[in-house]
């Protein structure tokens, strides 16, 4: 990348900071945190939605779960304000010199050292539980510093108490050898006005904490590879090349975020649609602006690997969705009695799932109550039925809302048949291999597959057309040998490609092969 180039980025993005900077301190002369407020507010509805679609033993479960989490919050954010009104600020800071001081002290003391790794996000889940924390982290619990890797973590968060929590969970894996949880005030406030041009995603990204922190960092510690995940983060690339210019700079994809509503465009009502289009021109023309910024990139799926490599990153790296699935966790260690007919898993909260569940409830189960009456249809995940999907659930009597569950596992092995009725989304569905993992036969539109290795009518059943896809279905529930064929298919499908040791032995190599260049 020219050096006039990389200037005029920078100077971009150094605007983008300022004017995020600016917001946040309009926030400060607020008497109330609004942000903290939408977040209990949020919490509250939360547990009142889960008491009348669950019950309200489950309410206070959920409670429970997030009394400590509340907590936290509340605490960062007073934290925070005594902290402006004070000198632990400048105490903070002397601190995290020290601990960066020691850090370089014992790497000076290694006689060779491995390819160093900095990974950056803008959040952090300790232990992981989401797809995308599971991407980052899982594989590098399958690593081991004899193959000469090592690792870095730097991510945003809410406060000092949640950040530790986090560092102590990331330093115990073995190939770890620094973390550190940089507290940004952007959690605390509202967005305030976005600049033009910028999507919604990217600005709350944005911290002076962050970029103040990594000058600190770079200043002392060399590394040979900095790895940004999602495009959302790519304003820090040009402060990246300022403060670490030998460095090589790779993309962590995880999903081109701006092919979701692309996709989501064709299905969205007219009241939604001007909404739905704005957020896809300005997603997709900040990831085509920020792409050439990277050296390397990692993509999930073939297709959005093509996508990357087209629009200026040549060395785009396939490495799987998920970050791979244990197969110690989902694979069952013998024959099943599986008492549920057809499973889904996924959060109705978000409009794709919805819009899939709705073609699948409205399309396809008429077809199959018709031909086996009593035919179940299990629903696992969080939110409740509304608008157009509670409409359409209301239609048909064999459907059972398990709500959000802690573990799926049981889930995937007491099913007949997992399916995924999607249209619209970016990168690759981990629930599909997460159920080949589980030796469930999956019965997929085309789209809701793709970025995943399937061999139709071996592996998976794909079809678009709804008496083809309850046909399918009917063919697994009513020959269970035909649905085991299918399973093992896909077991082996997924042992070849989508563990979490193959990602982890992915990662390995793609890691030397940009580290000799």
């Amino acid at each position: 990348m020219a050096t006039t180039e990389t200037e005029g980025e920078q100077s971009e993005m150094e605007v983008l900071v300022s004017a995020r900077e600016e917001e946040l301190e309009k926030t400060k002369a607020l008497p109330i945190d609004t942000t903290m407020y939408d977040f209990l507010s949020q919490k509250f509805n939360w547990f009142l939605m889960t008491i009348r679609t669950q019950g309200v033993k489950a309410g206070l479960k959920l409670v429970r779960k997030n009394i400590v989490l509340l907590t936290r919050y509340i605490t960062g954010a007073r934290g925070r304000s005594k902290a402006k009104q004070s000198q632990e600020g400048a105490e903070e800071q002397d601190e995290e010199l020290l601990e960066i001081e020691a850090f370089r002290a014992k790497i000076d003391s290694e006689d060779k050292g491995p390819i160093r790794v900095l990974d950056l996000c803008y959040y952090m889940i300790c232990p992981p539980t989401s797809g995308g924390m599971l991407r980052i982290l899982a594989p590098l619990t399958k690593m081991h510093p004899e193959q000469g890797i090592a690792f870095s973590m730097v991510f945003t968060t809410y406060s000092e108490e949640y950040a530790e929590e986090c560092e102590a969970y990331l330093n115990g894996m073995p190939v770890m050898e620094f973390s550190k949880g940089v507290v940004a005030y952007k959690y605390k406030s509202p967005l305030g006005i976005i600049p033009e041009g910028i999507p919604k995603d990217v600005w709350e990204t944005v911290s002076r904490e962050l970029v103040d922190y990594l000058r600190k960092l770079l200043a002392h510690v060399d590394y040979d590879i900095i790895q940004v995940e999602h495009s959302q983060l790519a304003w820090i690339v040009p402060f990246l090349r300022e403060f670490s210019p030998k460095s090589k700079i790779v993309l962590d994809a995880h999903n081109i975020e701006y092919r979701i509503y692309g996709t989501w465009l064709p299905y969205c009502k007219p009241d939604t649609e001007q909404e739905i289009r704005d957020k896809y021109i300005l997603l997709r023309d900040w990831e085509h602006k920020v792409w050439p910024w990277f050296d390397y990139a990692f993509s999930v799926s073939s297709e959005e690997q093509r996508i990357l490599q087209e629009s200026g990153i040549p060395g785009t790296y396939l490495v799987p969705t998920g970050g791979g699935i244990d197969p110690g966790k989902y694979t069952p260690k013998g024959d099943l009695e599986r008492s549920l007919d057809i499973l889904y898993i996924g959060s109705m909260n978000w409009y794709a799932n919805a819009h899939g569940l709705i073609w699948f409830i409205e399309n396809v189960m008429p077809i199959i109550e018709k031909r086996r009456p009593g035919t179940e249809f299990n629903i696992v995940g969080s939110g409740m039925p509304m608008g157009d999907l509670l409409t359409a659930t209301s239609r048909c009597s064999n459907i059972k809302f398990w709500g959000f569950q802690e573990d799926d596992v049981g889930f995937f092995h007491k099913s007949k048949v997992f399916v995924v009725p999607l249209w619209i989304g970016a990168g690759a569905r981990v629930k599909v291999i997460t159920a080949w993992a589980a030796k469930i036969p999956v019965v997929s539109t085309v789209f809701g597959a793709e970025g995943s290795k399937t061999d139709n009518g071996k592996n998976i059943i794909l079809t678009d057309d709804p008496e083809e896809y309850a046909e399918a279905i009917l063919k697994i529930l009513d020959n269970p040998e035909y649905g085991r064929s299918v399973a093992e298919n896909a077991y082996q499908t997924f042992l070849e490609n989508y563990t979490v040791e193959r990602c982890a032995e992915a990662l390995i190599q793609s890691y030397r092969e940009m580290a000799e260049h």
